[in-house]
């Protein structure tokens, strides 16, 4: 007390609203950015984001269709249909022992994942024209989405090859601890390839048009109707260097037990999967800045 009877009051009073204000958290808003502008603290925080724009892809994928999900069967089904009788018990191409259905729905359940997701994803960004000008999102979201979507087809698909191999006498072996390497090749090289391209396809509209025609040669050149062992040995570095190559040959090898050298195809497969992902990503982080003056 002091000496007129009022209580000491202390040299500095904090109001609540003052204490308040200090306990939230120091926020600075500067221009740098993380190493190869990778945020992947933004990804996460954005992650809902992210869920949204994959289930969309497959709502409106499937919606006001008869079959619904079932036409990630019957595409590489009656393709690989047309391709047995015709190159099959007509030409009689080599399929390493196989039998022909087998073979060429095998390779189809990885092409067919892999052509899908990449013109889905390169036409993504045209596509989500509204969000990239309106609203702020991670935009490497918008070409990544389809790649996710597309695995459902990729899985169904893939059940019916199982169900095949079994009925054509292979059993389950050890080998299919292959499968999230031949899955990861084929994933990270639609992710790598649609990250190089739709930024083209933003700027330069005729560049779908070019990815539909590149998509139909990427065929041949893969050993989707025809066998690795097919390919002269002069040639098979240079082949290998599509990383189709060893996710194809890799899931024959897993479900059928084909002669392939694994340890040929799958390391390099590997390695210019993952490169064209780093590549794809660090081109993606370096034109996304224009991608609202074009769409």
């Amino acid at each position: 007390m002091s000496f007129f009877g009022a209580p000491n009051i202390p040299a500095t009073v904090q109001s609540p609203e003052q204490g308040k204000d200090e306990d939230k958290p120091l926020i600075i808003v500067d221009a740098s950015q993380p190493s190869l502008g990778i945020d992947v603290q933004e990804w996460f925080r954005c992650k809902d984001i992210f869920y949204f724009l994959v289930w969309r892809d497959i709502l409106v994928r499937y919606k006001q269709t008869l079959l619904g999900a079932a036409w990630a069967v019957l595409r590489p089904l009656i393709t690989m249909l047309v391709f047995t009788i015709f190159l099959g018990y007509v030409v009689k191409f080599p399929s390493d022992g196989i039998p022909y259905p087998l073979f060429y729905y095998s390779g189809l359940v990885i092409w067919g994942y892999f052509s899908t997701a990449v013109i889905m994803s390169s036409e993504s960004l045209v596509g989500y024209s509204h969000l990239l000008t309106k609203v702020y999102l991670p935009r490497l979201f918008i070409p990544a989405a389809p790649i996710v979507s597309t695995l459902l087809d990729l899985f169904i698909s893939f059940g019916l090859l199982v169900v095949m191999s079994i009925y054509y006498g292979y059993g389950p072996s050890l080998r299919l601890l292959v499968l999230p390497v031949v899955f990861s090749i084929a994933i990270m090289s639609a992710l790598g390839t649609s990250l190089l391209v739709s930024p083209l396809v933003v700027k330069y509209r005729d560049f779908q048009n070019i990815i539909s025609i590149t998509i139909q040669v990427w065929m041949f050149a893969s050993p989707v109707i025809y066998p690795y062992s097919l390919v002269p040995d002069r040639w098979k570095f240079l082949y290998g260097l599509n990383p189709l190559v060893g996710a194809i040959e890799g899931l024959r090898w897993a479900l059928c037990g084909n002669s392939t050298n694994l340890l040929n195809i799958l390391p390099g497969g590997i390695i210019i999967a993952l490169a064209a992902m780093l590549v794809g990503l660090i081109h993606f982080r370096k034109t996304e800045e224009y991608f609202a003056d074009f769409v």
